[in-house]
């Protein structure tokens, strides 16, 4: 039986995509061993995958963790995951993130030639030049190097890259009803935001933008609302629905009370501009169209596709804009690109897969 390890600076539960390797290699009768850091400290926390054997960095780290305190600790794990890496003979490695491939890569590469995957789920630290040296030697080395979007070859070394989009399908019959609710009611028209809102003042100058237009509704769910409420009601900007912390089985429900996906994170910045969002799966799978920020990846494949709308927030005029536009949308045109893309999304994963197959083979 052969052991496969699974390397991340993070908590495993927070990198949903681990479970598609996890499977991949209990699938093949084979063993997994997670290497992570956890920084919550929470016990029970890591109780998922009870097949998976466990090496466990520990370190509490928060948002309020003070520089110091995150450098000790990236520190310190990537001394534990080398540690781990040498004194382990692994079939095979998969990192999780590209700084934990970086952090390695001299283990890897000596000891581990031709037999890891980097998953590159992000922009890193690819501004600094000895950085990316040790990111082209890394990838040079590995057996494939995984972005979840085209775009991302634009900052990091040339290689040959395996596309892995971050798409999750639901079941026909959810979609068909998220359709057919999401066009029943128009008026006011229903801009949502469903996720962890994090963007705080790109959402308080775009409350500000539509405040009290009767024309339209903002919709936030999930947490980190809780600020936006309290805007809200210190500005007295009365057309805004709230919805905090909520289940993943939920998502389908916000979605079928939505008239547009609100996808507006901002730009000009490496770790937004290159990115395809979540946001632009559900949008493609349930036919309702998203708003996208200018000068973005997400607005190259948004038009490409006719399923997004670009908008500026500091456009006054913006509002008067998208109503004009919604009022025309062509359905049937979104709809088909939709699809379209999709293909491409369905078809680039299934040969993901089949790598990722051939890796633990």
């Amino acid at each position: 039986m052969k052991n496969f390890c699974i390397v991340s600076f993070c908590n495993i539960y927070v990198t949903p995509y681990a479970k598609i390797y996890i499977d991949a290699i209990l699938g093949s009768g084979n063993q997994v061993t997670l290497l992570f850091w956890d920084r919550d400290a929470v016990k029970g926390q890591n109780d998922n995958y009870p097949k998976c054997e466990k090496i466990v960095y520990q370190r509490k780290l928060t948002n309020t963790s003070s520089k110091k305190e995150k450098l000790l600790g990236y520190i310190e794990a990537t001394r534990f995951f080398r540690k781990a890496l040498k004194d382990n003979n692994f079939s095979g490695v998969i990192l999780l993130q590209t700084h934990a491939a970086v952090a390695c890569e001299s283990i890897l590469r000596k000891r581990y030639p031709k037999r890891y995957i980097i998953d590159i789920r992000d922009y890193t630290m690819e501004n600094l030049r000895i950085y990316r040296k040790l990111e082209k030697k890394v990838i040079d080395s590995s057996f494939m190097s995984v972005i979840s979007s085209p775009a991302y070859e634009k900052f990091l070394p040339e290689h040959k890259y395996v596309i892995a989009h971050n798409y999750t399908p639901y079941s026909q019959t959810v979609v068909d009803e998220v359709r057919k609710k999401s066009k029943e009611n128009k008026m006011p028209i229903k801009i949502s935001f469903i996720g962890k809102v994090r963007f705080i003042d790109m959402d308080k100058k775009l409350l500000s933008l539509f405040a009290n237009d009767e024309r339209f509704k903002l919709c936030y769910y999930g947490t980190g609302s809780e600020v936006l409420e309290a805007f809200c009601k210190e500005k007295q900007i009365n057309n805004v629905d709230f919805y905090g912390r909520f289940q993943p089985e939920q998502t389908a429900s916000f979605y079928s009370k939505t008239n547009l996906i609100n996808n507006l994170y901002g730009n000009h910045n490496p770790y937004l501009d290159f990115a395809l969002s979540n946001k632009l799966y559900h949008a493609a799978q349930f036919h309702i169209p998203i708003l996208v920020c200018p000068e973005t990846y997400m607005e190259e494949i948004s038009k490409k596709y006719a399923i997004g709308y670009v908008f500026d927030v500091n456009d006054t005029s913006g509002p008067n804009k998208l109503y004009d536009w919604f009022q025309k949308l062509d359905y049937d045109k979104m709809s088909a690109g939709a699809d379209e893309f999709l293909e491409k999304v369905k078809k680039d994963n299934e040969e993901y897969l089949k790598q990722i197959e051939r890796f633990v083979g």
